[in-house]
């Protein structure tokens, strides 16, 4: 008596560090049974943004203290005061949120991949989605 051959595995989604199939989710290298996800999200983690915050104030304390002095360094104590504001507010604008693929299985939930581009993140979810459907 022959087994029967088992089904192909069909990838949905596939570019580097993650492979959707119908029977798995490989994530940086660790591979989670289609069969065990019962539900799968993304979450928001919104960037935080005490360093560059605190280089804004300590900038803005240095220019202050360069506009009070009135010595022959008081232009490079404010340049230096504007130069950290400068960079707390490049800090500030590169900063960005990162978004978190969570997987619920009946052991728990857990973060699979994490990516500041959403939109992969969405791209991996739908093609989870698709695989769980597929098994029917």
């Amino acid at each position: 008596m022959s087994t029967p051959a088992p089904a192909p595995e069909t990838t949905f989604y596939l570019d580097e560090g993650v492979r959707v199939t119908n029977t798995r989710l490989i994530a940086n290298g660790t591979t989670y049974s289609m069969a065990n996800i019962t539900t799968v999200r993304r979450t928001v983690e919104e960037a935080s943004h005490t360093l560059s915050l605190l280089m804004i104030l300590i900038g803005a304390g240095i220019a202050i203290v360069g506009a009070e002095t009135r010595d022959q360094n008081a232009i490079w104590t404010m340049m230096l005061g504007l130069a950290f504001i400068a960079g707390g507010v490049r800090l500030w604008k590169s900063e960005k949120p990162m978004h978190h693929l969570r997987i619920s299985s009946s052991s728990g939930d857990t973060s699979a991949i994490h990516d500041t581009n959403a939109s992969r993140i969405d791209r991996i979810i739908q093609a989870i989605n698709e695989a769980i459907i597929s098994r029917g």
